[in-house]
């Protein structure tokens, strides 16, 4: 059976340089065999966590909203890819509600003593932006190993993109497209 891998874009402007980085991801790893599933996060409305701590009851979370759809897409996948810009050195607004949401996976983990989400995952992560500071993936990969930690994924690796700014400046950088591939394919060797 081909491993489910759960593309994750979490760019606000549709056709982004990250957009185009999570399509070559995908290029990648449909190659390699896997069943991948993209998403948007531009794409759903949902609410921020409200910290109401209604998830440290039953460990679900107790907002009626979209991410309802979005929790069983994670739980689900084997492999995932992201794709974020980075907006003043951090993650944008609605991916950091979109992985804050996860308390409920933190509540079931640590407040019930319920066993981890499986299956077990692993994940890279793919960062763009303006300025040519690849430092700027030291600053986001806590939040996003802190996360994967909670819905028990292995970050296997990140890489910073730019200097991309404009729409499709991405083309213009052969070598990083390259590297998208690689760390991708990576994935697939990691255990």
């Amino acid at each position: 059976m081909a491993p489910g891998l759960l593309a994750i874009g979490a760019s606000p402007r549709a056709g982004s340089n990250s957009d185009i980085v999570l399509a070559e991801a995908l290029k990648a790893a449909e190659a390699a065999g896997a069943d991948c599933t993209t998403l948007f996060l531009r794409d759903y409305e949902f609410a921020d966590c409200i910290e109401c701590n209604g998830c440290q009851k039953t460990g679900r979370c107790v907002v009626d909203d979209r991410m309802q759809e979005l929790f069983p897409l994670v739980a689900g996948a084997e492999l995932l890819v992201i794709a974020t810009p980075v907006f003043f050195m951090n993650i944008p607004g609605t991916f950091k509600c979109f992985i804050d949401r996860f308390q409920c996976y933190w509540a079931r983990r640590y407040a019930l003593k319920l066993p981890p989400p499986e299956p077990r995952k692993k994940g890279v992560l793919f960062c763009t932006g303006g300025m040519d500071r690849p430092q700027q993936l030291d600053l986001i990969r806590p939040s996003i190993k802190a996360w994967f930690h909670v819905i028990n994924a292995k970050y296997i690796d990140g890489a910073f993109f730019g200097p991309v700014d404009e729409k499709g400046a991405i083309h213009t950088h052969p070598d990083h497209l390259a590297r998208v591939r690689e760390l991708t394919a990576a994935l697939f060797r990691q255990s």
